[in-house]
């Protein structure tokens, strides 16, 4: 079955070229003062460490790895400025899981395990967003954005994680 061009109108793909920002949006403009934007983002982050203390013949390595999962969505209203420009503004809500490891190993004693710890969260984030984009052509645009983000995420050992934080973003999107 083939898709019309009418079926992807208004429809496209974008990525955020921040480094450390690794999230694919897909944008579907549903008219010409709004849009809904749905959005994935991925992040794997280890480190690795080596404690030592002379005298002392033991030294540690320790590792510290954090895995991110965002889903999401955003609404926002559409103000054209120009012809080939627009403001964006509006939100967006989304389910995150961050799932962090911590393992310390003895090196003099191969195999001894001094800390081996896991922690998982999950919960909600939500963002406010005001945007600026600027079309090259009708199917290529690039986009900066300015948001402030509140996230709440419980974990699995009564812990919680919540913050409060702004961000700056730069998309480029493709539209079909």
């Amino acid at each position: 079955m083939a898709v019309s061009s009418s079926a992807l109108a208004g429809a496209g793909l974008g990525v955020s070229v921040q480094s450390g920002d690794p999230t694919i949006f897909v944008p579907v403009d549903v008219g010409p003062k709004f849009r809904i934007e749905s959005f994935v983002f991925y992040s794997h982050d280890k480190s690795e460490e080596r404690l030592y203390d002379p005298p002392s013949p033991y030294t540690l390595e320790g590792v510290n790895e954090a895995t991110t999962y965002e889903l999401g969505l955003g609404l926002f209203g559409l103000a054209p400025t120009s012809e080939n420009s627009q403001v964006y503004y509006g939100g967006r809500l989304s389910y995150r899981s961050i799932k962090c490891e911590l393992r310390y190993e003895g090196t003099r004693q191969p195999g001894l395990v001094v800390t081996n710890e896991e922690t998982k969260f999950d919960g909600a984030a939500i963002s406010a967003v005001l945007g600026f984009e600027y079309r090259f052509t009708e199917h290529f645009s690039v986009g900066g954005e300015a948001s402030i983000t509140a996230m709440n995420l419980e974990g699995d050992r009564d812990e919680s994680l919540e913050s409060t934080d702004t961000d700056t973003n730069v998309i480029f999107r493709y539209r079909f």
